[in-house]
């Protein structure tokens, strides 16, 4: 009896040292009859492992999740893409666009990858999730872009600041007190930019050599097209 107990205690002991050696990172459980095995912890062990988030029958570690949302994070960012809403309901390939900027000029063609200039207040739209178009005159060189956003209350009245300390205001014509206009000024002249700020929050902006004055027929035009499209209410 004695014997058989002894026995007992030594193959339990000397499955655990086993563990310890070779399992410490898996955990091994041992009952005191010593009936688990090496071969029955190893398998804890593998199923341990595909636990752990990589899914060795496809080779591919899941997306970390996202600590506000708890989803993968590129799921986070393919939604904040796609459910982003248009800032105003009129497209740069709109036949109605198209008809006012080749009233500007015959030759302007539309630029998909129309980038604004640094430091412009058109690049300062477009970081803003504001939209911009651009058409250029290959034969000239003339181009004509505009843009529209709706910032923040902060960063829209900070905006505006920024405009007003460079521009000359300007009125509109049939837009009323709820508009802000401003003709920016470079050199003491003209600079082909009006920026216009409105009552519901919108920054719109428009920029072309081809407008001679803040008040010329096809700037007027322009802004005229974009204010008609602004969301209401």
């Amino acid at each position: 009896m004695r014997a058989s107990r002894a026995t007992g205690i030594r193959a339990a002991t000397g499955v655990a040292a086993l563990c310890l050696v070779t399992l410490s990172s898996a955990g091994c459980a041992v009952s005191a009859g010593g009936s688990d095995s090496p071969a029955s912890a190893a398998g804890a062990a593998s199923d341990a492992g595909h636990d752990s988030g990589h899914d060795s029958s496809r080779g591919a570690t899941a997306a970390p999740a996202s600590p506000a949302t708890g989803v993968p994070a590129t799921d986070t960012a393919a939604r904040s893409t796609t459910d982003a809403a248009p800032v105003i309901d009129l497209a740069c390939d709109d036949p109605e666009v198209a008809d006012v900027i080749m009233a500007v000029d015959s030759e302007l063609f539309a630029e998909p990858q129309f980038a604004p200039d640094p430091g412009s207040f058109t690049q300062q739209i477009v970081s803003l999730g504001g939209m911009v178009c651009g058409w250029s005159d290959a034969g000239s060189g003339a181009t004509l872009s505009f843009a529209v956003a709706q910032p923040s209350p902060d960063d829209l009245a900070a905006a505006q600041a920024s405009v007003a300390a460079e521009s000359t205001p300007v009125e509109l014509g049939g837009q009323g007190p709820s508009v802000d206009a401003y003709a920016v000024v470079a050199g003491g002249a003209f600079a082909g930019d009006l920026e216009v700020f409105t009552a519901e929050g919108y920054w719109l902006s428009t920029v072309s050599p081809l407008y001679k004055t803040p008040e010329s027929a096809e700037a007027a035009d322009v802004l005229a097209l974009l204010l008609q499209y602004l969301p209401s209410g």
